[in-house]
């Protein structure tokens, strides 16, 4: 095996080992809610310590760099300042507003596509949220930071790097992220599988085009901490 397939195997192992929870936290979660210790701690233990390990453990052994990520400054593969700074404000705009469309949209093909009562929602992490003021604030910020990192480090940076940089592997890398983003939502029903699949298309585009994964990181963060602070 030489070092480019023994590298994709590891990358493909942490990449599981990764989103293992977000695939199945949707069966301990809503039990979990109900004592907020347990929650916490589970929610810490697999969003912060776990894909924290798996970015360090890569680096430490050479699986990828920061580059090979897309965290880095430059704007596709090159240093625009300007324009760069420029992604970093426009694209929390491109995920909240995009998130209102994408809702929409997954809200109506649920309608054409499914019965009404045909649901199977079970938790939204908005659920988790405990007390007023300060103490929601910072429990916004954590979902909306762990959200921004976690999700883009995964989803984005992490899976990108197991396909070929042809224009057949960069389609199949969208569709396969995306269908994969949908997946770990399925907690949150039809309609919210719907909107993080086409999401999940649109950062894929806008990694693709950027080459860079900081824009995503802070567009992401951003939008989640006003659609979190704003839930009831």
């Amino acid at each position: 095996m030489d070092a480019k397939t023994q590298n994709k195997v590891l990358v493909s192992g942490l990449f599981g080992v990764g989103i293992s929870p977000q695939l199945f936290n949707g069966f301990y979660n809503p039990f979990l809610s109900a004592y907020p210790a347990y929650f916490w701690a589970v929610d810490i233990l697999t969003l912060v310590a776990l894909p924290l390990s798996l970015y360090l453990w890569g680096l430490n052994k050479k699986i990828f760099t920061n580059r090979d990520l897309g965290l880095h400054f430059d704007f596709q593969g090159r240093r625009h300042t300007g324009i760069f700074i420029t992604a970093m404000i426009g694209l929390p705009f491109l995920v909240y507003y995009g998130f209102w469309f994408f809702m929409w949209l997954g809200s109506y093909l649920h309608f054409y596509l499914f019965p009404a009562e045909f649901d199977h929602f079970t938790f939204d992490f908005s659920m988790a949220l405990g007390g007023e003021g300060f103490t929601r604030v910072v429990q916004v910020i954590y979902f909306s930071v762990t959200a921004g990192l976690v999700e883009e480090f995964y989803y984005r940076g992490l899976f990108k790097l197991l396909f070929k940089p042809d224009r057949m592997g960069m389609v199949l890398f969208a569709l396969l992220s995306a269908l994969i983003f949908s997946l770990i939502h399925w907690e949150g029903g039809y309609v919210k599988m719907f909107t993080t699949f086409f999401l999940g298309l649109m950062f894929a585009g806008a990694y693709l085009f950027t080459k860079n994964l900081w824009p995503l990181i802070f567009g992401h963060f951003v939008a989640d901490f006003f659609l979190f602070y704003g839930a009831p």
